[in-house]
């Protein structure tokens, strides 16, 4: 999402993790629950390059995971500056 801070982008992302956790999925006359966890990070806060930012909200979603599902998780990573 171009040109959104770090607080823009966690709003998007619980708007889509409530949203997610609400649908109804019925399977074979089964409810399935579906849940969605989020990585996320800021250029240039997190990564330098485009190449660093996937990579560092990639680990992010991982965090997300691991820390249990159904969950946003932001990047802590803070690249030095280039000059």
């Amino acid at each position: 999402m171009p040109s959104t801070t770090l607080t823009g982008g966690l709003q998007v992302a619980e708007r889509i993790r409530s949203q997610v956790e609400t649908v109804d999925i019925v399977v074979d006359n089964q409810q399935i629950r579906t849940t969605v966890s989020i990585g996320l990070a800021v250029c240039p806060e997190n990564a330098a390059t485009v190449k660093d930012l996937i990579i560092e909200a990639d680990k992010s979603l991982y965090a997300a995971k691991h820390a249990g599902k159904n969950r946003i998780m932001a990047s802590e990573n803070n690249p030095p500056h280039q000059s």
